[in-house]
């Protein structure tokens, strides 16, 4: 392969992308979350607009991924409960993803979380339905503008198992509306619930696809038990398989698809800086994994920093890069005839792209 260009940025700027792992709440825009805050009428902690960021994002990594889920309380107050705000976020974030040169995006997110907001004048509670249908919305209205495709993904949480059979209902009732498949996000060190792990078992009995949050900062088990029990096709994060060799084997054989976010690895806590991240391991060794975002303006960053840090920083060549974007493809729960044609347009994007760098085979 010719040398890439060293103007990395604009590289990876310009490569297409495809995203699995990014949340809705962590993916809110500053302008306006200030709007909405100022039409609902919710408290804000400030007036100042850079201290106002300071309480929706983080400027720097966190010790713990309980100290970097904190904006998210101040997040949820002023977007919950609200189908203006859903859909105004829905849309920002389809107008983001364009922009950051994305061309398949699954969307996560909790319904529950959103139907209500304690802080909001408007005392307004949405049901789950019409959560659902807000951010359809927005993410229609999004698509159709950029012409870009975005699918949603249903979160359970792990403190709340009895919402867990609502979540598979919700999630049959809009397939047809682009609901692909069900995650768990939360507290690892929870115990797995019964009613949880049936919940996934209807879901893949019903044609859902299951990805997990498990190894971000619970145990290597934690991936095992995704993998075994709960059905994952895709691990959400799963960093930590890497203390357990013969799991991370078990994740190997599986072939099951690693979600990685190189930024919010660092920002949670779950990786350090300085030291060996499991992305190199796994890109050394072949595992199946992509590159996204998770909470990009949390983190006040872009899904294009996650690829510049994954060149920068932990060292992948272009050619990891593109096979992670191209694995992405590969992983993204579309039917087999829509999956060839985004690897199509994948192809001819970076096609274009090598042609601009003179980037060689």
């Amino acid at each position: 392969m010719s040398a890439v260009p060293r103007n990395i940025p604009q590289l990876y700027c310009s490569i297409p992308k495809v995203e699995l792992h990014v949340h809705l709440a962590g993916a809110c825009q500053l302008q306006t979350l200030i709007t909405i805050a100022r039409e609902r009428e919710v408290p804000l902690p400030c007036d100042n607009m850079e201290e106002f960021w300071s309480h929706v994002s983080l400027s720097e990594p966190q010790p713990s991924l309980a100290i970097f889920l904190k904006p998210f309380g101040t997040i949820q107050s002023i977007i919950s409960g609200s189908s203006k705000a859903l859909e105004m976020v829905a849309y920002d974030f389809s107008k983001a993803s364009y922009q950051a040169g994305v061309l398949y995006s699954e969307l996560r997110f909790n319904p529950p979380l959103l139907a209500h907001s304690s802080m909001a004048a408007d005392k307004i509670t949405l049901t789950n339905d019409e959560v659902m249908d807000a951010i359809v919305s927005g993410l229609d209205k999004g698509k159709k503008e950029f012409g870009i495709d975005i699918n949603m993904i249903i979160s359970f949480t792990t403190n709340a198992p009895e919402q867990a059979a609502d979540m598979v209902d919700l999630a049959l009732r809009y397939r047809d509306k682009g609901v692909v498949a069900v995650d768990i996000a939360g507290d690892e060190m929870v115990p797995m619930h019964q009613l949880h792990i049936d919940a996934f078992k209807r879901a893949k009995q019903s044609g859902l696809h299951i990805t997990i949050h498990a190894g971000e900062a619970g145990p290597a088990a934690n991936v095992k038990r995704a993998i075994e029990v709960l059905g994952a096709e895709r691990i959400g994060h799963g960093y930590r398989v890497l203390e357990d060799e013969d799991i991370f084997t078990i994740a190997k054989k599986s072939n099951v698809h690693f979600e990685l976010c190189p930024l919010s690895s660092i920002h949670t806590g779950s990786q350090r800086l300085g030291a060996p991240h499991a992305i190199q391991r796994f890109s050394s060794d072949g595992v199946n994994f992509s590159i996204n975002s998770d909470d990009p303006c949390v983190m006040r960053k872009t899904l294009i920093d996650d690829y510049i840090m994954a060149s920068n920083e932990f060292g992948l060549n272009y050619k990891q890069i593109k096979l992670s974007v191209l694995n992405g493809v590969d992983a993204a729960f579309l039917s087999d005839d829509k999956k060839q044609l985004l690897k199509e347009k994948v192809l001819h994007k970076f096609s274009e792209v090598e042609t601009q760098y003179n980037i060689g085979s």
